[in-house]
């Protein structure tokens, strides 16, 4: 049996879209994209983490995983809180850009190079699309220096959910351009996970209307 292609055939296609762009992208550019840092959560979930990185050997790929797990006193989950630990840790080796995204996802390295060399002074997302909704906090990029500005995500946010939400709030807010790319993530499904069950989602949504502190300085 052959290698079983885990892309739709629009995923394929858009693959094909950013292995073209960088090709005639100049080398010189290409040289000048600076250290890349890719920050996902990985509780429990030692498979999903393993064939996450096997797409991208060669990446600094910092996972956060049950040692470094923060609960907040209510015992829920506080993600929020463990993608600002592993933010801090790119930025104080030096990545220049950094990218959070989900470690039950497959991403293409032609998308982490296409990130690379496009993010600048801008907030590059790739959505995950569900039959429900589009996933504001499936694939953000940001220079470490946006990623400043922003101050991080919200650890406020109790549960799971809002905030990927707010990132994109608080991007706007500071006249960040955004810019969606082609949907080329394929999602990997796994075991639910009790403490995602979490009826405080709407208030975390709502920690969007007020000023959010800073979390990375």
């Amino acid at each position: 049996m052959g290698k079983v292609n885990p892309f739709t055939a629009e995923d394929t296609y858009n693959l094909k879209v950013f292995r073209l762009a960088l090709k005639m992208a100049k080398l010189s550019m290409i040289k000048k994209m600076g250290q890349v840092g890719i920050v996902v959560v990985a509780y429990k979930l030692p498979k999903e983490l393993e064939r996450f990185s096997t797409h991208l050997t060669g990446y600094r790929v910092e996972a956060i995983t049950e040692r470094d797990i923060t609960f907040q006193d209510d015992g829920l989950f506080n993600k929020a809180a463990c993608l600002n630990m592993g933010l801090k840790r790119l930025i104080n080796e030096g990545c220049d850009i950094i990218i959070q995204t989900d470690v039950d996802l497959i991403i293409p390295p032609e998308l982490v190079d296409y990130t690379a060399l496009h993010t600048g002074d801008k907030h590059l997302w790739c959505p995950r699309t569900t039959n429900v909704r589009r996933n504001p906090g499936a694939f953000n990029a940001l220079s470490s220096a946006n990623w400043v500005r922003v101050g991080g995500f919200d650890e406020r946010c109790k549960g799971w959910g809002g905030e990927d939400n707010i990132l994109h709030t608080r991007c706007r807010e500071l006249g960040i351009k955004r810019v969606e790319l082609p949907n080329c993530l394929t999602h990997i499904d796994h075991p639910d996970r009790v403490w995602r069950k979490s009826d405080r989602a709407k208030q975390n949504y709502s920690f969007r209307l007020s000023k959010q502190p800073n979390y990375l300085i």
